[in-house]
């Protein structure tokens, strides 16, 4: 269903006493009160909840002018089609200026109706009294009864919300502090993201939603992106859950990241392992004829300096190592993905690193803990390579600048982020 503003449709700001700015004219407000039988009753009570603001939960503590509908059983004994017969907000206050919240007629549960816990007659007995106009004790007995059907409708509700999940989840993403419900914060302690704090160092937004229906919009996009980049949004914090199994394990694999990078990047990234790269040694732990100062470091096996052939002794100022260094390689890209991952500069020409290639380096560092280090290739399709010429929006050496004469067939990594975000 759409939260997109409706055009022709009749809307009333005045539908619902507590009605939040800028629903007047949703689609799917109008749907609601137009035609509720097609709306799940579970679904029609969470949104009348999120579509007011400042009420309380239906059958929770509070003021009952303030619950975010009244229930009411329908007082009819033919067959039912719907869970619900309708929804209506003219119910007139007991006090001037008194919010009365809207009525929601059920059909499945209740005193009276055809599936009603009392005998029939009752039922036949409020139709006779609603029959007679001029009848002082018209609507008593259905006022009455609606008493004990909106309490235990609400109850019905509070159940639906407490032992089933996924209404839980629903319910607990909107109502909670941090934005979940016990069940899925379970989830989160599995994949060992139970803290608030860890899940913000991973760089997404803090919540349920990246887009907030109760706002109308989007939670807004990331901010710091590329001017020639396509609009980047943050990823829900229940993306993580979904590769909880791997978060979970002690030992993470290689498929697992590439499983978790590919979804959320909808590109297929791969996982370059064994990467061989070199590491320059201190001038202290390079072989030398003599101690380059009093204080060198000595072989922690000899005691000696680093020249004992077989033990020490190294030719030159590096290293050749492979075992705690791989590569991730996320491409074939486009040019709007492509712009995503440069760094933009700002004012003083300082370059600060692209918000997505944030994201991508502490998805990376959450997936793989500490004890190995790595590079982000990017591989960019060889018709999506910019043609070097000046434009408003100046390219970056070693980014997106290319000398040639015409494009290349073939994919272009030439561009390798480190760990560190430098190139």
């Amino acid at each position: 269903m759409s939260w997109q503003p409706a055009t022709g449709l009749k809307t009333s700001q005045d539908w619902l006493p507590r009605q939040r700015p800028g629903f007047a004219a949703s689609k799917l407000l109008a749907r609601l009160r137009d035609k509720p039988y097609e709306f799940e009753f579970f679904q029609a009570v969470f949104l009348l909840q999120r579509f007011q603001e400042d009420v309380v939960d239906p059958g929770f503590l509070g003021p009952y002018t303030r619950e975010a509908v009244w229930f009411s059983a329908r007082t009819d004994l033919s067959f039912p089609a719907s869970q619900i017969q309708e929804i209506r907000s003219d119910n007139k206050p007991v006090e001037p200026g008194e919010e009365i919240p809207p009525q929601m007629v059920v059909n499945f549960i209740g005193l009276q109706g055809p599936l009603g816990a009392l005998p029939n007659h009752y039922t036949q007995l409020i139709q006779q009294l609603e029959r007679l106009k001029e009848n002082p004790e018209r609507g008593s007995l259905k006022a009455l009864l609606d008493l004990f059907n909106h309490r235990l409708t609400s109850l019905f509700y509070r159940t639906s919300i407490k032992y089933c999940q996924s209404s839980a989840m629903m319910v607990g993403a909107v109502n909670r502090r941090g934005g979940f419900d016990p069940f899925t914060e379970a989830l989160f302690c599995i994949a060992g993201l139970g803290q608030l704090v860890v899940r913000n160092q991973v760089g997404g937004r803090s919540g349920a939603y990246a887009t907030d229906p109760a706002a109308g919009s989007a939670s807004g996009p990331v901010s710091g992106q590329h001017p020639g980049a396509s609009v980047l949004f943050p990823f829900e914090d229940r993306f993580l859950l979904r590769h909880g199994s791997s978060l979970g394990r002690l030992v993470r694999t290689a498929h697992g990241l590439e499983s978790l990078l590919s979804e959320y990047l909808g590109i297929p990234a791969r996982v370059e392992q064994f990467r061989p790269r070199w590491l320059a040694l201190e001038p202290d732990c390079q072989t030398a004829l003599e101690a380059p100062s009093p204080d060198a470091q000595r072989n922690p096996e000899t005691g000696h300096l680093y020249g004992g052939l077989g033990t020490g002794a190294i030719c030159g100022t590096r290293v050749l190592e492979i075992q705690s260094h791989f590569r991730v390689r996320i491409g074939p890209v486009d040019s709007a993905t492509y712009n995503q991952f440069l760094m933009t500069k700002r004012p003083g020409d300082l370059v600060v690193p692209a918000s997505l290639l944030l994201i991508v380096r502490d998805l990376v560092r959450l997936f793989v803990r500490g004890g190995l280090d790595f590079d982000i290739q990017l591989e960019l399709k060889g018709e999506a390579v910019p043609p070097p010429v000046l434009g408003p929006v100046a390219p970056i050496l070693g980014q997106s600048l290319w000398l040639y004469q015409k494009k290349p067939a073939h994919l272009v990594g030439d561009v390798v982020f480190q760990s560190g975000l430098s190139t």
